[in-house]
């Protein structure tokens, strides 16, 4: 399966810290692309062991990765009120368009609400 990366979202405040600033440009990095499964695995495994690298290698507060369907985020390990190093959200592509498949697809559509559309539409609007 494919995943569009439909957003990537950073926090300013996060993002102040030599920490935080470098993760949230490692994710910026992504967003509008599409990926695979295994590179969505990949993602998530690197961004798991960059974690892992800055909390032991630079001052702050603990971060932790999470990650469910649809998306992941960096954020400190005991949230309370602070906010996210950064979010990336994704969706499956169901499905990619072509100029002949989204003529086929309108077309398909359209036989199925109303035929008589079709001849219409396909004159420019007229009847």
């Amino acid at each position: 399966m494919k995943y569009f990366i439909n957003s990537v979202q950073t926090y300013s405040t996060s993002g102040k810290s030599r920490k935080g600033a470098l993760l949230q440009s490692v994710a910026s990095q992504f967003e509008g692309v599409i990926i695979d499964d295994d590179a969505l695995l990949s993602m998530i495994s690197i961004f798991t062991a960059l974690v892992a690298y800055v909390n032991n290698n630079y001052k702050g507060k603990p971060l932790n990765l999470v990650a469910a369907p649809g998306w992941l985020c960096v954020k400190p390990k005991y949230n309370g009120n602070d906010n996210h190093v950064f979010n990336i959200s994704y969706v499956p592509v169901k499905a990619t368009y072509y100029a002949y498949n989204v003529e086929q697809q309108v077309s398909e559509t359209l036989s199925n609400i109303d035929p008589n559309i079709i001849k219409g539409y396909k004159k420019g609007g007229e009847l």
